[in-house]
């Protein structure tokens, strides 16, 4: 049997070769992360939240609420934060617009300053998922 740190790689490994398989398909590519992201988000939530129940089994808790809730507790840093609520509203665009194209003018807000600055939103999309899954890979190992 394979131990949960283990587990941990490859699941992480798989949703990367998911948005590699999709690459110059931006729609997918944004949906795709956003939904690993709210997933990520969600273990947060179990892991440090003790009405975590109430909060992942009400539709009153969007990602949005949720996030915010993170960065109020500090366990999001409000750099992620930002960084997580310019992206949910890109997500929701790609989600409800028939016509969506990647807003080129949020790119900047997505870039990292520590990390390679490059600006294909297949690498952005990847940086902002392993961004949160170092910040808190921990907790993520205990769950996948």
């Amino acid at each position: 049997m394979k131990s949960k740190n283990k587990l941990s790689e490859e699941y992480l490994k798989r949703i990367f070769t998911e948005l590699e398989k999709f690459k110059s398909e931006d729609r997918i590519i944004v949906l795709i992360s956003h939904s690993f992201l709210e997933l990520l988000i969600n273990i947060l939530i179990k892991h440090k939240c003790k009405n975590h129940k109430k909060i992942l089994n009400s539709q009153e808790f969007s990602y949005a609420i949720k996030i915010i809730l993170l960065n109020e507790c500090k366990i999001l840093d409000d750099r992620i934060f930002k960084k997580l609520n310019i992206f949910r509203d890109i997500r929701n665009n790609a989600a409800h617009d028939p016509l969506f194209i990647f807003p080129l003018d949020k790119i900047n807000d997505l870039i990292f300053e520590e990390m390679p600055r490059d600006k294909s939103i297949l690498r952005i999309c990847e940086r902002l998922v392993l961004y949160v899954w170092n910040t808190h890979s921990d907790v993520f190992k205990q769950y996948l």
